[in-house]
């Protein structure tokens, strides 16, 4: 039967311990009912450590209870971008599932196992496809611009990028959430939460020039839409990633893209020029359960000096209010 909480469990909240209360009380199921050796219940130990390290260091976890899905994933990418193999992270994974598996069925509060979905095996840990800048410049020549189309595309393509939004928010982007004057735009990501995504000088410059003498023949019927086809309807997201995929063979990019790419290379981009990981994943509008105690509040003023300062297709010029 689930039991109640350890009882030095708030002490151990309260002053905020690297390390999770339940592993030594797994560490001692290991070995008093399942009689592992004290060798291989060490290794469980000192990976569940370092695993608890990274949630409580780097994602302000202190309870079991508040590890998602998305801090384990997190947790395995980090592992990969650190150099470990794809049979040390496998090692690594199972001391977690097991971890939590364990924990589920001991801790009452504790109803969810964020690793049991997780597969186990032996593959190496996806990393997103990056574009560097280059690629983006390549990618952006490669449009036709010659057409309405490609002026539609151009914008799409630079909105994207200069703004880290996903696919999802773009289509259904609408011109009410632009303003141009103002150089931002405002994006409704999952949950309809809202966030300020700040536009740089050549998305500006690519979004005049499809609303003002693009967008203005494709629509038939009044619509709030931004992005619409040629009956003046919503834009598909499968012909977005098809586009997307033809434009990166036009332009000689052997990288498998997407959509979501331009939106990684938007994240990695202003981390490479320093901007730190809370801005951007404020910029990036990332929501669930564990991201909402972690990352402190950003003012918009902050956000808006990090990215006129540091995106690369912003130019460094002053901006007016």
């Amino acid at each position: 039967m689930p039991r109640e909480s350890s009882p030095y469990k708030q002490v151990l909240n309260k002053d905020k311990e690297p390390h999770f209360y339940e592993i030594k009380e797994f560490v001692m199921y290991l070995t008093g009912v399942k009689m592992l050796s004290k060798n291989t219940a060490s290794s469980y130990e000192t990976d569940l450590n370092k695993y608890s390290e990274y949630l409580t260091r780097d994602r302000n976890i202190y309870d079991v209870a508040d590890i998602t899905k998305d801090d384990v994933e997190a947790y395995l990418v980090m592992l990969k971008k650190n150099g470990f193999t794809a049979s040390s992270i496998a090692r690594k994974l199972t001391s977690i599932k097991k971890f939590h598996a364990y924990c589920v069925n001991e801790y009452r509060e504790i109803t969810v196992d964020p690793a049991k979905l997780i597969s186990s095996s032996k593959k190496e840990v996806h990393l997103p496809e990056v574009l560097s800048i280059e690629e983006i410049e390549m990618l952006i020549e490669a449009i036709d611009t010659s057409t309405d189309v490609g002026i539609r595309n151009k914008a799409i393509i630079e909105t994207l990028y200069c703004t880290g939004m996903r696919i999802s928010e773009l289509t259904e982007l609408k011109l009410s959430q632009i303003q141009l004057n103002r150089k931002y735009l405002i994006a409704y990501g999952k949950g309809k939460k809202e966030r300020i995504c700040q536009l740089g000088d050549e998305a500006i410059l690519a979004l005049r020039k499809y609303i003002s003498e693009v967008r203005i023949k494709m629509v038939h019927v009044p619509t709030d839409l931004c992005f619409v086809n040629y009956q003046g309807k919503h834009l598909s997201r499968n012909y977005l990633f098809r586009y997307i995929k033809e434009l990166a063979i036009k332009a000689g990019i052997t990288k498998e893209i997407s959509p979501h790419t331009l939106r990684h290379s938007f994240a990695t981009h202003l981390l490479q020029n320093d901007v730190s990981l809370r801005v951007v994943q404020e910029m990036l509008g990332h929501v669930n359960l564990s991201t909402t105690q972690i990352y402190t509040h950003v003012s918009k003023e902050k956000i808006k000096e990090a990215y006129m300062n540091n995106h690369p297709r912003q130019r460094k010029e002053d901006f007016d209010e």
